[in-house]
C-alpha cells in the first residue's frame, strides 16, 4: 500500500483552504501557458522527477477551445523530447460547478483505484480542497519516483477517504 510505502505522515487536518476573490473569468489556457513555461530542463535537472501539473477549477475555460486545447498539446510536449513520450502528468480537480469534459480533456490517463481512467477530480465542498490536493500530490510524486517511463501515473487515493 502507499500508505506503507510513504516515509511521511499525512495529516489532512493541517491543510487550511482560504476562499479567494474571483472576478468570473477562468484564464486556463494562459494558466496552462505560465505552467508550461516553467517545465523545461533547465529549471527541473536532467534526471528529475516526471513533473506533476494540478489544474483547480469551479468553472468553464472563458479562453476561445481552440487556445485551450492548443495549450495542453503544449504542454504535452514539454520535456517530451526526441523520444515524443508525454512526460508531465496532468491532475484535474474540480469544485462545484465545474465542466467536466473541460477537465477530461486537460487530464492525463492514469490508474485510480485499478482502473484506468482521466486524472479528473470532483471537489463538492472547498473544505476538502486540501484534503484532495494532499491525497493527489503525493500519490502523484510517490508514482513518479517509482515511474519506468511507461507505465501510467498511479493515484493510490479511494476518493471516499478524502470526506469525512
Amino acid at each position: 500500500s502507499l500508505h506503507d510505502a510513504l516515509p511521511i505522515s499525512l495529516n489532512h487536518a493541517s491543510v487550511v483552504w482560504e476562499n479567494l476573490e474571483v472576478e468570473n473569468a477562468t484564464a486556463t489556457s494562459k494558466a496552462i501557458r505560465e505552467a508550461n513555461k516553467a517545465l523545461k530542463k533547465r529549471y527541473l535537472g536532467d534526471h528529475a522527477l516526471r513533473p506533476v501539473v494540478v489544474l483547480i477549477t469551479d468553472g468553464d475555460c472563458t479562453d476561445p477551445h481552440d487556445e485551450y486545447l492548443a495549450a495542453i498539446e503544449e504542454m504535452k510536449k514539454c520535456l517530451s523530447g526526441k523520444s515524443g513520450k508525454e512526460k508531465v502528468t496532468r491532475v484535474a480537480i474540480g469544485v462545484k460547478g465545474f465542466n467536466r469534459a473541460e477537465l477530461v480533456e486537460f487530464a492525463s490517463e492514469g490508474l485510480v483505484m485499478d482502473k484506468m481512467q482521466p486524472l479528473v477530480f470532483p471537489v463538492d465542498e472547498p473544505e476538502h480542497l486540501g484534503k484532495v490536493i494532499n491525497w493527489v500530490t503525493v500519490t502523484s510524486i510517490y508514482s513518479s519516483i517509482t515511474d519506468d517511463g511507461e507505465s501510467p501515473p498511479v493515484i493510490d487515493a479511494d476518493p471516499d477517504d478524502w470526506v469525512d
